[in-house]
C-alpha cells in the first residue's frame, strides 16, 4: 500500500494553487450539491464524548463525524496559518481539544487573487436547530470542511461485520468502513454517486482495483481496524490524464483537475464499469457532444495526475477521514528532474496488464515511452545519472514525483 507514517504538523498543506482550489471547490458545492458533498443519514445514537444540550439528546453519527472533521480542520488550520485563518470563540484554537470548542472560522480575504474575506459557521446539531428555527443560515460541516482545503475529503464510519460476511475478513478484523460523507471535487476518474454509501470493499471492487481481492484487501482490513488517532499515515499514488486540444463549452474546468472529460466524457453519462460514457447516455438527444480518446501521439497533451493521500482515524466518532489533494503536472516539466525519465520509464514497464488497463496505458504509452526513454538517454549523456551523490540528484529522489 505504500503507507508511511505522516508528522500530524504536516497533514494538509496548502500552496500557491490554493486559491484556484478553494475557487473550484465552493463552484462544485454551489453547481453540483449532493453530487459533490454530501451526508448520508447514519445511526441516532445518544453521545456523551460530545453532549450537544443540556439534556444531551440523540445525535446523527454521521452529522457528529462531519463536524469533528470540519472543527479539526478548522483548529489545524487556524494553529498553521494563522496569518490566514481566525477562529472563535477567542481562544478555542489555542486549546487542546483538537477544535472542538471552535464555532466559527474566517479565512481573510487574498486582494491578490480576488478571494473576499469568509466566515463558516461549525454549529452542533442543538446551536444548528435553534439557528435554523431563528430563521439563520446554518453552513452543512462537510461543505465547510470542503471549502477550507483543497483536498477531497471522505469519511469512512466503522460498522459491526455482517455475521454472513465474516470469513472474508482476516482474523481478528471486527469492523469494515462505510464510505458516509464527503466533499469530491477534484477526483478526475469518478464521482461522489459511484461510491456514496458503499463499504471500503466494495469501492475498491466495484472500481476493478488490480489485485485487490488477491494481494490488497486483508491488508488494507487489518490496517483500518488497527490506526491509532495520534498515527496518521500519508501514502502517493499516481497515473497519467491525456488531455485534448479542443473541449465543447460545457466543460468549466479546462484543466480537467474536476473531471477528465476527455477520457471518461460527459460526467453526468459517465458509466463506471464502461470507464466510459453508458451506450444509453450517447443515446440520448441531450447528451453532450464527445469523441471517445484515441492514443495520443503527442507527450505534451500528457499531464500527471498525483496525489498526496493521508488517513487519520477521529478520536470523538471513531471515523477514518481520507484525504486526497490531487496535483497536476505536465509530464514535459516532469522530464526535467534529474533521474525521473529513466525510473518513470522503468515504472510504466513494470506494470501487469491488469495495471495497464487500470490506469489507462493504451492512451499514452506508446508515445511516452520512447520520449522517456529519450529524456533519460540525454540525461545520462550530461553525466546526470553518475553523480549518484550530487545533492540535487538526491532532493529529487526523496521528494519524487515532485
Amino acid at each position: 500500500m505504500g503507507i508511511r507514517s505522516l508528522d500530524p504538523k504536516e497533514w494538509l498543506c496548502l500552496q500557491s494553487s490554493y486559491p484556484s482550489y478553494a475557487v473550484l471547490r465552493a463552484k462544485r458545492h454551489q453547481i453540483y450539491g449532493e453530487r459533490s458533498v454530501q451526508i448520508l443519514p447514519g445511526p441516532v445514537a445518544s453521545s456523551e464524548a460530545a453532549p450537544l444540550s443540556p439534556t444531551n439528546p440523540n445525535i446523527d453519527q454521521h452529522r457528529l463525524a462531519a463536524l469533528e472533521v470540519a472543527r479539526a480542520i478548522a483548529w489545524y488550520l487556524t494553529n498553521r496559518y494563522p496569518s490566514l485563518f481566525s477562529a472563535m470563540p477567542k481562544g478555542a484554537a489555542q486549546r487542546n481539544d483538537d477544535g472542538w470548542s471552535i464555532t466559527s472560522i474566517t479565512r481573510r480575504d487574498l486582494p491578490s487573487t480576488g478571494m473576499p474575506e469568509f466566515t463558516w459557521r461549525l454549529l452542533d446539531e442543538y446551536d444548528a436547530q435553534e439557528a435554523l428555527k431563528a430563521g439563520e443560515h446554518v453552513d452543512c460541516p462537510m461543505r465547510v470542511a470542503g471549502e477550507l482545503v483543497p483536498d477531497d475529503l471522505a469519511i469512512m464510519m466503522p460498522e459491526s461485520i455482517p455475521a454472513a460476511d465474516k470469513d472474508a475478513f482476516p482474523s481478528g478484523v471486527e469492523t469494515q468502513y462505510r464510505f458516509v460523507a464527503g466533499s469530491i471535487c477534484t477526483a478526475g476518474f469518478w464521482r461522489m454517486s459511484d461510491k456514496i454509501g458503499l463499504t471500503l470493499s466494495d469501492i475498491h471492487t466495484s472500481g476493478n482495483v488490480p489485485q485487490y481481492n488477491t494481494k490488497l484487501r486483508a491488508p488494507m482490513e487489518r490496517f483500518f481496524s488497527k490506526l491509532r488517532p495520534e498515527k496518521p499515515v500519508e501514502r502517493n499514488n499516481y497515473f497519467f490524464q491525456v488531455l485534448a486540444t479542443k473541449k465543447p463549452a460545457e466543460v468549466k474546468d479546462m484543466t480537467e483537475l474536476s473531471w477528465s472529460h476527455s477520457t471518461n466524457g460527459p460526467e453526468t453519462m459517465y458509466d463506471m464499469v464502461a470507464k466510459g460514457p453508458s451506450p444509453a447516455a450517447l443515446a440520448s438527444s441531450n447528451s453532450l457532444p464527445f469523441t471517445p480518446p484515441t492514443p495520443t501521439q503527442d507527450p505534451e497533451r500528457v499531464v500527471m495526475r498525483t496525489e498526496r493521500q493521508t488517513l487519520r482515524r477521529m478520536p470523538r466518532s471513531n471515523c477514518i477521514l481520507f484525504t486526497i489533494r490531487t496535483y497536476l503536472v505536465p509530464l514535459t516539466t516532469m522530464v526535467e528532474e534529474p533521474g525521473v525519465p529513466a525510473r518513470l520509464a522503468s515504472a510504466i514497464r513494470s506494470w501487469p496488464d491488469d495495471v495497464q488497463f487500470y490506469k489507462g496505458a493504451e492512451l499514452y504509452k506508446e508515445t511516452v515511452l520512447p520520449y522517456l526513454d529519450d529524456k533519460a538517454d540525454l540525461q545520462r549523456r550530461n553525466g546526470i545519472e553518475s553523480r549518484q551523490d550530487d545533492e540535487l540528484v538526491e532532493s529529487a529522489r526523496k521528494n519524487y514525483p515532485f
